[in-house]
């Protein structure tokens, strides 16, 4: 099983032009080992704080101060990467990305930008593309009830086109998987995040290059091994507290 550090190396050894999305991916289900964590950077008005192994606050702080340390830790990340350390990049994502700086984090270490430079006008011509009637059909039931209780997904609305879009398209690159039940709500999670074309290259990086896609066959055979990790790592915890 591979440590979570080293997962993050494989990132951070990646050029941010690259676009190559078949490369191999991390396995499912890893744990993370304790870390020692560095002492926090002082900022001004924000005063200096001991971080535990869980990138937690060891001393109560109010609200107002761990999000302006948080979102100033993830600017500084963004305009660092990828020379950043790898245990200081541990605690600021266990700490919890702001809204503000989420999508422009997710497109640096995704190298989103890049990928989309190399494929210019493939996602258009892919909505234009017939899909086969099995997956338009399951594609339409599920974007007729996912995060409907999302400002951007209103029944009838322009989400539920867009996140259609997504789908059937991706549903058209790679028919040999097609869709999957569960697809739909990671594509809308993207689409509150990024604009439509962003959001299906986002949907195929994080399923070709960082191996998400097994998690979405018929038989779900990737999604039971991934929960059977989880439970690994849950009682090797629960042995260690108890």
């Amino acid at each position: 099983r591979r440590n979570s550090l080293t997962w993050l190396a494989s990132l951070g050894d990646k050029p941010e032009d690259s676009c190559d999305m078949t490369s191999e991916a991390p396995s499912p289900g890893m744990c993370s080992p304790p870390l020692t964590s560095p002492r926090r950077t002082s900022v001004p008005t924000v005063e200096v704080e001991e971080v535990n192994s869980y990138g937690f606050f060891s001393r109560g702080t109010c609200c107002e101060r761990i999000f302006l340390a948080s979102l100033l830790e993830t600017q500084q990340l963004i305009e660092n990467w990828p020379q950043w350390d790898l245990s200081r990049v541990y605690l600021v994502l266990l700490k919890g990305i702001p809204n503000t700086t989420r999508a422009l984090l997710w497109r640096k270490v995704s190298g989103l930008d890049s990928v989309m430079q190399t494929q210019q006008g493939i996602y258009h011509n892919l909505t234009l593309q017939p899909v086969s009637p099995k997956s338009d059909t399951a594609i339409r039931m599920d974007t007729q009830r996912t995060m409907l209780d999302h400002a951007l997904f209103p029944e009838g609305g322009d989400g539920e086109e867009m996140l259609y879009r997504v789908l059937k398209a991706w549903a058209v690159y790679r028919p040999q998987q097609g869709y999957c039940q569960g697809m739909s709500f990671l594509a809308a999670l993207l689409l509150t995040q990024f604009e439509e074309e962003e959001a299906f290259w986002m949907l195929a990086i994080m399923f070709l290059r960082y191996g998400l896609l097994h998690l979405y066959d018929e038989k779900f055979v990737g999604f039971t091994a991934m929960c059977d990790s989880v439970m690994q790592c849950l009682d090797a915890e629960i042995k260690e507290s108890f």
